[in-house]
């Protein structure tokens, strides 16, 4: 059994704090958020510790950490990925029992992905990579790190996702395009065409809002 503090006091962390309850043998033990967004000594009927001086608190090298934190907080999720890794005994990987995962699709580290997922045969996942419930990613696909997937996207078959990427509710990337790193693909759009980085696309089809 693993002790897993997770990182947030929001509806994101009280929702990954559900699923880890009740679809694995792991145990949330406690919270954590950078100080100035302290209120409460407790959340969710457990101990809130500040992210800075955790180790003052309790024992983080026997615990992993979980960071769900989601599309509007993408590079603080990068930040506190990349200040984690050497402060926990792991960066935690959820997998919902309830998303279909091909057996040779691989996995970085700090993956969340929820229920009703599908990610088939020869697909790439980075680490850091949120997945959230109902994305379809199909084969060959390649998706890099500190990535943002809303519900109901889908990622056609050899399409690639750069890093820092974040993909609205229910937009569709076209087999074999490329969204290069930055970008941002608003809900609903359809993206027929490899984007170029640091950018926004909406619509159907998706086009770079100025």
């Amino acid at each position: 059994m693993k002790k897993i503090i997770i990182f947030g006091n929001s509806m994101s962390a009280e929702l990954i704090s559900y699923h880890i309850e009740n679809e694995t043998n792991n145990k949330v033990v406690a919270y954590t958020v950078e100080s100035k967004y302290l209120k409460l000594k407790n959340y969710n009927n457990l101990p809130i510790y500040p992210f800075e001086s955790i180790h003052e608190f309790i024992d983080v090298t026997e615990m992993s950490l979980c960071i769900p934190i989601g599309i509007d907080s993408n590079d603080k999720r990068k930040e506190i990925f990349r200040k984690s890794r050497n402060m926990f005994k792991e960066i935690y990987s959820f997998i919902s029992k309830n998303s279909l995962i091909s057996n040779n699709v691989s996995l970085g580290s700090g993956v969340v992905i929820y229920e009703g997922s599908i990610i088939q045969p020869f697909s790439k996942i980075g680490s850091n990579v949120i997945i959230r419930s109902g994305v379809n990613i199909s084969h060959h696909v390649s998706i890099g790190n500190n990535v943002f997937i809303a519900p109901s996207a889908c990622i056609c078959g050899g399409a690639k996702i750069m890093d820092d990427v974040i993909i609205g509710a229910g937009a569709i990337i076209k087999d074999q395009v490329i969204i290069n790193a930055s970008t941002i693909v608003g809900a609903g759009s359809l993206v027929l065409e490899d984007t170029i980085g640091d950018a926004t696309y909406f619509g159907v089809p998706a086009k770079i809002r100025t």
